[in-house]
């Protein structure tokens, strides 16, 4: 089973001041909407779709980072 849905722990935040830390969400929240029941077959046949789609978009514009603090740290060199 695939479940899908949207995170609604993400809300509009202040903007940081200078030394002071933006808040983090402590618990995570899913509004589900869609369930997708498929067998082993078909859950294999889709993770190698997205595999091989990932594999795409970084051979165009580069790796995905999945460390949050190395993202963070791309866009201020």
């Amino acid at each position: 089973m695939l479940d899908l849905g949207m995170n609604t722990a993400m809300v509009a935040r202040p903007q940081a001041k200078e030394g002071h830390a933006t808040e983090i969400a402590k618990d995570i929240h899913f509004d589900l909407t869609h369930r997708v029941v498929m067998n082993y077959y078909t859950a294999k046949r889709l993770a190698r779709l997205l595999g091989d789609l990932v594999q795409q978009h970084e051979q165009q514009f580069g790796e995905l980072k999945l460390n949050p603090a190395e993202r963070l740290t791309q866009g201020d060199t």
